[in-house]
């Protein structure tokens, strides 16, 4: 196996972790919202950040780099929801991670927008 797949795993290993539980003393993120999500009722929008931790259809079309960084959820009643997980080097979110694949140098933020929003 040659690094960049390996590493790739790290990343995305890292990332399901992140989408399922959130920031811990291991990996440091917040969650962030479009202001389209934000104005969907409060149940719809806890249905689509269940769907969103839940979220286990990566396939090379969708999921290129093998990162687990991106995806969509559509739920019933609403448009398209675009999730992704963008690397940056702290909590100012300024500058991008210089390696992803360590949690030390990373602050992950999940941001969730609507299709239209785009």
């Amino acid at each position: 196996m040659n690094a960049q797949p390996a590493r790739a795993a790290i990343i995305a290993a890292q990332n399901d972790l992140f989408r399922l539980e959130g920031a811990s003393t291991t990996l440091r993120g917040l969650v962030n919202v479009s202001p389209g999500v934000a104005t969907l009722p409060f149940p719809l929008m806890e249905m689509i950040l269940a769907s969103v931790m839940a979220f286990n259809r990566f396939t090379p079309e969708n999921d290129p780099n093998g990162e687990h960084d991106s995806g969509a959820v559509l739920m019933q009643g609403a448009e398209e929801v675009f999730w992704s997980i963008d690397y940056y080097a702290s909590d100012e979110i300024e500058e991008l991670s210089a390696d992803p694949a360590d949690p030390a140098q990373t602050f992950r933020v999940l941001t969730l927008r609507l299709a239209s929003e785009d």
